[in-house]
């Protein structure tokens, strides 16, 4: 039979298990960091749906130069029987098609228009204003800061703000008033 000194369990003493206290005491401190980092992380959640929606803007605008190196640098515009989205659509890759959809389209325009996204010439254009057009303009006459691509609605991502592309391939985001002001002024 073995004595204690030999038995290797005498030498272990009972765990001691956390009081009532304690575990309470945890579980409010985990209450409160995440009641402080909800915020934080939904925010994060709507800034990562605003760069992916700036990221399919940039891929829709390399479309556009696609198409017009291939059109002698024309852009397709108002007097085209086609569609625009379906103008560059060849020159979007097959397995990019998501980028038609802004991530923060909650107004159901992807779903209507087949696109979360408009271009100057179906907002913009007045017979009275031809330089707020890319009518008749090859895209390297453009002003470089002319918006091209943008949100179809305002306030996707922020109240009075709008994603767009503008003619350089730069994708900001952009204040409600300065987008219009740049869509009337055409630069």
């Amino acid at each position: 039979m073995p004595t204690p000194s030999n038995n290797p369990l005498s030498s272990l003493r009972p765990a001691r298990a956390f009081t009532l206290i304690e575990v309470l005491v945890v579980l409010g401190v985990i209450a409160i960091l995440v009641l402080i980092l909800m915020p934080v992380l939904a925010g994060s959640r709507s800034e990562a749906k605003r760069v992916e929606c700036l990221s399919h803007l940039r891929s829709l605008h390399v479309g556009f130069e696609l198409y017009a190196a291939d059109h002698d640098g024309w852009v397709p515009d108002e007097d085209s029987p086609y569609t625009w989205d379906a103008l560059i659509q060849p020159y979007i890759a097959e397995e990019r098609e998501y980028v038609w959809a802004c991530p923060e389209d909650d107004d159901n325009f992807y779903e209507d228009y087949a696109t979360s996204y408009e271009i100057r010439d179906w907002f913009a254009v007045s017979i009275d204003h031809p330089e707020r057009s890319l009518a008749n303009k090859r895209l390297e006459e453009a002003s470089p800061d002319m918006v091209l691509i943008f949100d179809g609605l305002p306030g996707w991502h922020a109240d009075d703000t709008r994603n767009a592309s503008s003619v350089d391939g730069s994708a900001k985001t952009w204040d409600e008033e300065d987008f219009q002001v740049n869509l009337e002024l055409g630069s």
